[in-house]
């Protein structure tokens, strides 16, 4: 039912399986590198951030608004005791 669709003369290929064995070295070795990456995006973020800085930051003056005190509360008269 379903015909071959080879083509004569040429062989057909074999599926290969690969497998990729990390050793301890191997795994130190990456993991250094990806360390080693880290800490030179880290340091390129930091100069970034500091030369962004037009420079030395400065306190900020108190410049809230000035909250009015709460308005009293009123006076509400005590419940009569009455006797029913």
């Amino acid at each position: 039912m379903a015909e071959s669709l080879s083509i004569p003369g040429v062989p057909e290929p074999t599926p290969v399986e690969t497998e990729f064995v990390l050793g301890e070295r191997q795994a130190a070795s990456v993991l250094f590198v990806v360390i080693v990456l880290v800490a030179v995006f880290s340091a390129i973020a930091y100069l970034a951030g500091r030369s962004a800085a037009t420079g030395p930051v400065k306190a900020a003056a108190h410049t809230a608004a000035a909250i009015p005190p709460p308005r009293p509360l009123p006076k509400i008269p005590p419940a009569s005791k009455s006797v029913v």
